[in-house]
């Protein structure tokens, strides 16, 4: 939901992007991993990046909070969803990947549910769902 509601945002104004130690797996390259590095040096155990203007691109803020998602970080953003509406705050945390499945009773019930969450997983780091 986060990452759609960045996307269909008539505008972005405000971007924000937590950062906590090393998570090598799904970081992205060019603005997490560096600032990962950048808190190490420092001997800091958590950061924060934040970025401002009139119109920020929604699809390198969509990056950067899937990188955030997926190594547990968060993210706010103050959208436009409209031309002329004021902005409203959004927050990545919370905004969460699930599904529903009945009470699984039998140990072989469990293989369909991990499919799904790996299905569901796979979605989420393509950005199309």
């Amino acid at each position: 939901d986060f990452i759609g509601e960045l996307r269909a945002a008539y505008a972005i104004k405000k971007f924000s992007v937590d950062f906590k130690p090393p998570n090598p797996f799904d970081a992205n390259e060019q603005f997490q991993k560096p600032l990962e590095r950048f808190l190490r040096a420092t001997k800091g155990s958590q950061g924060k990046a934040e970025v401002k203007g009139p119109a920020l691109d929604a699809e390198v803020l969509a990056e950067v909070a899937r990188s955030a998602g997926a190594t547990g970080n968060d993210a706010t953003a103050f959208v436009l969803p409209k031309r002329g509406a004021r902005a409203e705050k959004k927050r990545l945390r919370g905004s969460t990947v699930g599904f529903k499945h009945d009470e699984v009773d039998e140990p072989g019930e469990w293989t369909a549910v991990l499919l799904e969450l790996r299905v569901r997983m796979e979605r989420v780091r393509r950005n199309d769902g």
